[in-house]
């Protein structure tokens, strides 16, 4: 049991760091839409790479930070049923509802990589930008972030299996 918890909080900071660094990719994002306002608006000479690369910083942004959403149970549910539910019936539900996650992560996790490994391997650039910016790099990202996801999810798994079973481990980083 002591290596389970072990190796959940392990998962768990990993993610934590992750997202924590990610969050400053939202500084170079604002700045590089700031100056593209101003230069389209107050300067009437919009610039070219201002799209591409802030998408590709969005793209950063939000995948990485996937697996920390995850654990802090902050993604987006209908609560209307779920909220009133105690901890055990909650994760009797999250338990149930496992398989449904497990698929999708496991056929987003296959399929981003291999067009991560194929998008590197050719150095995949923007075909439909004046800019032309790199692909890959946010490819990478997608790939990665969807690992992160899966091994977040199967912790939660594990959390619940252990809330089931009366084993619960403490939350002292959520």
């Amino acid at each position: 049991m002591q290596k389970v918890t072990i190796f959940i909080h392990i998962v768990d900071n990993v993610n934590m760091w992750i997202a924590k660094l990610t969050a400053f990719l939202v500084i170079p994002l604002g700045a590089i839409l700031l100056y593209g306002v101003i230069m389209r608006y107050v300067f009437n000479n919009p610039i070219l790479w201002e799209m591409d690369i802030s998408w590709l910083l969005f793209v950063g942004f939000s995948v990485l930070a996937g697996a920390y959403t995850l654990r802090q149970d902050s993604h987006v549910r209908l609560d209307v049923l779920y909220g009133r539910l105690s901890p055990k019936r909650k994760a009797i539900m999250n338990v149930a509802t496992f398989i449904f996650f497990l698929v999708f992560i496991v056929i987003l996790t296959w399929v981003s990589t291999k067009k991560a490994l194929w998008s590197v391997s050719i150095m995949e650039r923007q075909a439909y930008s004046a800019f032309h910016g790199p692909v890959y790099p946010a490819r990478v990202c997608i790939a990665l972030g969807s690992l992160m996801l899966f091994s977040q999810g199967v912790m939660e798994f594990i959390r619940n299996i252990l809330i089931i079973t009366g084993h619960g481990i403490e939350d002292k980083d959520k």
